[in-house]
């Protein structure tokens, strides 16, 4: 007869795996990179669908659901932007309740998200390996470029709907006057690109939305080839609404 003690606790046996690392989604394209990976996605919504209270309940639940789901002792949770930390945390203090050792890293770009997976290393320590991705995320500064859907002021100066703004960790530090074609596109991007390079950097990761043009990657290989040849570009589908293209330096 086994001794009591060599049993299995209830709590060990709910756990088949050791590691696993969430991340929510707004795109099928960004997921199917993640997935790619071996990242589990909770797929939500546009940030244009808007998070009330409600909302932010329902994903919260659906993002709990999937790191129980996981199986693993051990859950990172990288959210994409700060508009889902929310919805994380709230996710996370439930599985930690119920048993889950659950950690959110806070990423405020999918390029963050990226750099963070990059250096996941399921054969470190828990702990270590949650160092290892938050240093990662944080290291990495982040860009957009967005079009303008109504007239504003920024720290930049003015902006009407239809200009494309060109935002560095968050900020506006440009404004391409509209409409949104190739060209003003094009100028942003690299405008965005060559701020974000003046800190250094050697790697640019540019994450195309579902609305940036076929030319525009190729416009920023040719731009990074003949002002910083010593940076590598890497660019993904993306798939996002809300930017025309995501930047990440490294």
């Amino acid at each position: 007869m086994a001794r009591f003690a060599d049993a299995p606790s209830p709590e060990a046996s709910r756990f088949t795996r050791d590691r696993a690392v969430v991340v929510p989604s707004r795109s099928s394209e960004f997921a199917d990179l993640l997935i790619s990976e071996g990242v589990t996605v909770v797929q939500v919504g546009d940030l244009g669908d808007g998070l009330d209270n409600g909302a932010d309940e329902s994903l919260a639940y659906r993002m709990l659901e999937t790191i129980t789901r996981t199986a693993a002792a051990h859950v990172t949770v990288l959210p994409a932007d700060p508009g889902l930390v929310e919805a994380a945390d709230e996710a996370s203090i439930r599985a930690v309740a119920a048993g889950q050792d659950v950690v959110v890293v806070p990423c405020a770009s999918p390029v963050q998200v990226l750099a963070a997976v990059a250096v996941h290393d399921p054969r470190r320590r828990a702990g270590d390996d949650v160092v290892a991705m938050a240093e990662a995320a944080a290291a990495t500064r982040r860009g957009e470029v967005v079009v303008a859907t109504e007239a504003a002021i920024t720290w930049t100066g003015a902006c009407d709907a239809g200009d494309v703004l060109g935002f560095a960790d968050g900020e506006v530090v440009l404004i391409e006057p509209g409409p949104a074609e190739l060209d003003a596109l094009d100028r942003a991007v690299c405008g965005v690109v060559e701020r974000m390079l003046t800190m250094g950097g050697e790697l640019v990761t540019a994450l195309l939305g579902a609305d940036a043009p076929d030319e525009l990657a190729t416009e920023l290989e040719d731009f990074l080839r003949r002002e910083h040849p010593e940076t590598d570009l890497v660019v993904y589908q993306g798939g996002q609404r809300d930017a025309v293209v995501v930047l990440g330096v490294e």
